[in-house]
């Protein structure tokens, strides 16, 4: 019990530190009313108080008519219309009522500028001693979700192997530690065991630590879910290629992810410049120079967008990031802005947002506009390495298999889903010049295949 006792300890501190913290902020005064006895103070560390989040605290005096009730009508006719007017990029608030005599908390807000600045919800404290019963509470429940996460470790250590093998497949799954509502190809176990596990140079190639940089993203992708996702997929089009680490068909858009593996502090070349963009990166302590994975990405998006507008008979909304997967990489120098650059820690937020979030930027696009992509794609034997069974409206219970899939069964369930639920009933799809494949395929060395124009 020593780990939990520690957990608990850790927890205690944990929470002392958030209190701490809230009232060691240097508040910003930001608006205040004699009339109704309440000051408005916006939570900052320094000047910068405009951010897409702000924490505020509205502090009442004892004779304010907001004590007992008016706080939430008061923040979204009064205050609500003043931080749209002086922090125009501002989208949401954390609030909280305190006692300006005492420091007691006596509720807690949240707003949106979408909702009209007009709070969910508050929850209300009468006294300092519920907070102290909450925490306790919080403990209490963390000891006891340990202590019967042990027992169930201890009975499924016991239990009989092939008893334990049944429920994974019959979900559809064809490895454990696979998401539930994710279906993945045999395709994708095979690539993930041809990785190396040696360390390989870092020099963003196609190397072992490259290909281990785009299986961790691909994990992280496959947990969220949210789309037909393909791994080092190859496209030609007008005689010119690209490739793509990461592609995925999501019913938001398209997203391409280029998958880098950098350490070190890199910066642009100044004497690559073209358009005002630099083609080429340089490692400071050593001077390698590689070509810049934003202009590859641009070009990449680019010529994805110009094949998809043919196919699909529509301009799907195409995006792409770059992300490095290696905490010691720094980029300094003027930034690219054709195409986000981020780590693989920023990279989980991100992709949430874009597969699930309500305040995405990103409009829908209709299924059956969607859905001619990766049908396409499938008339060239390439298969994404899984795709979530929730983007056609299905849950795991839908799909009964009490064995291994194979290649056929994956493309054929795929197909069935695309023209079913993605109201899409034509497969052949006429299109002369555009050519998918993996991503050795299309390298610029090679021949193109038969037939290609």
């Amino acid at each position: 019990m020593k780990h939990l006792a520690n957990t608990t300890l850790f927890l205690l501190g944990f929470l002392l530190l958030a209190v701490h913290a809230a009232q060691s902020a240097e508040p910003y005064h930001f608006a205040f009313s004699k009339k109704k006895g309440v000051d408005v103070f916006v939570v900052s560390d320094g000047d910068a108080w405009c951010q897409r989040l702000v924490e505020i605290q509205i502090r009442l005096a004892a004779d304010s008519p907001l004590a007992r009730e008016g706080v939430e009508a008061f923040f979204g006719k009064q205050v609500g219309p003043l931080l749209n007017a002086q922090c125009p990029s501002v989208e949401r608030a954390i609030i909280t009522v305190i006692k300006a005599e005492t420091g007691q908390r006596i509720a807690s807000i949240r707003a949106s500028r979408d909702e009209g600045w007009t709070p969910r919800a508050a929850l209300h404290w009468t006294d300092n001693k519920w907070v102290l019963a909450g925490s306790a509470c919080l403990v209490g429940a963390v000891l006891l979700w340990a202590v019967v996460a042990r027992r169930r470790r201890t009975a499924r250590t016991s239990a009989p192997r092939q008893v334990m093998a049944a429920p994974e497949h019959a979900r559809g799954v064809s490895q454990p530690n696979a998401a539930p509502h994710i279906v993945t190809a045999p395709e994708y176990h095979r690539r993930l065991r041809a990785i190396p596990d040696r360390s390989a140079p870092d020099n963003g190639g196609s190397d072992g630590a490259g290909r281990r940089g785009e299986a961790a993203i691909l994990r992280v992708i496959r947990g969220i879910g949210g789309g037909i996702v393909y791994w080092g997929l190859g496209l030609s089009f007008e005689r010119k290629r690209c490739e793509f680490d990461i592609l995925i068909v999501a019913p938001r858009g398209v997203l391409h992810v280029e998958v880098k593996n950098l350490s070190g502090t890199w910066k642009p070349d100044p004497d690559s410049m073209e358009d005002g963009y630099a083609t080429k990166w340089i490692r400071e302590k050593d001077g390698l120079a590689m070509k810049s994975p934003i202009s590859q990405a641009h070009r990449a998006r680019f010529l994805l967008g110009e094949a998809a507008r043919i196919i699909c008979s529509y301009q799907l909304p195409v995006h792409s990031v770059v992300v490095v997967a290696n905490d010691t990489f720094e980029f300094t120098g003027e930034k690219d802005d054709r195409v986000s650059l981020m780590r693989d820690s920023e990279f989980r937020a991100y992709y949430e947002e874009y597969a699930h979030g309500r305040e995405s930027s990103v409009v829908g696009v209709a299924k059956p506009r969607l859905a001619r992509l990766p049908l396409y794609v499938m008339r060239f034997k390439q298969l994404p390495v899984c795709f979530d069974l929730r983007s056609f409206g299905r849950d795991r219970r839908d799909i009964h298999v009490l064995r291994e899939w194979t290649d056929e069964d994956f493309d054929r369930e795929l197909r069935c889903l695309l023209m079913e639920a993605w109201q899409w009933d034509k497969i052949g799809i006429d299109v002369s010049a555009i050519w998918f494949g993996s991503s050795d395929d299309v390298h610029p060395e090679k021949a193109p295949p038969d037939g290609y124009e």
